[in-house]
């Protein structure tokens, strides 16, 4: 695989053109996956307001420049964009947003998967999806699973195993 992204435009229901990106890499899944870039997107896509570093850390309780590190991985992937900088007691305040795009983990591409391919993704998958999921209700006797379709591939992700 090259490493790189597959950038192509589709239509939403209203008629906006939305880009579409594809991660083709091990690399940039791993970016893209990464608990702390999940919340980073949510929390953006949620608030449909800009939001500058240090509002994003004050939400996270983690570092600007946690928050800054991770905000150039997930610009680099073309999932957040600086919307506009303001001026504010003499700093240059920068606000970001997430870009309107949808993002397809690029199973389709390689006909050759292996086995140890797809589990690696599922288990990055079911990290994520626990980590949203917070603390395990009581009672429940094992962890929370999914299943859904990715790629044209079928995925089911049973974090126990």
């Amino acid at each position: 695989m090259s490493g790189k992204k597959f950038l192509s435009r589709i239509s939403t229901s209203e008629g906006k053109r939305m880009k579409k990106i594809v991660i083709a890499s091990k690399k940039d899944l791993l970016t893209y996956m990464n608990p702390v870039r999940q919340e980073l997107l949510r929390f953006l896509m949620v608030s449909r307001e800009p939001m500058t570093s240090k509002m994003l850390a004050d939400r996270l309780q983690i570092s600007a420049s946690g928050v800054q590190h991770h905000l150039e991985k997930l610009k680099a992937l073309e999932l957040v964009e600086l919307d506009h900088t303001e001026m504010i007691h003499g700093i240059t305040a920068r606000f970001y947003k997430a870009t309107s795009a949808t993002v397809q983990i690029g199973l389709g591409r390689d006909k050759t998967l292996t086995s140890q391919k797809q589990v690696l993704l599922q288990q990055a998958i079911a990290r994520t999806y626990d980590r949203f999921l917070g603390p395990e209700p009581a009672g429940t006797g094992g962890r929370a699973s999914f299943t859904g379709a990715m790629g044209g591939y079928p995925v089911r992700s049973d974090a126990s195993g």
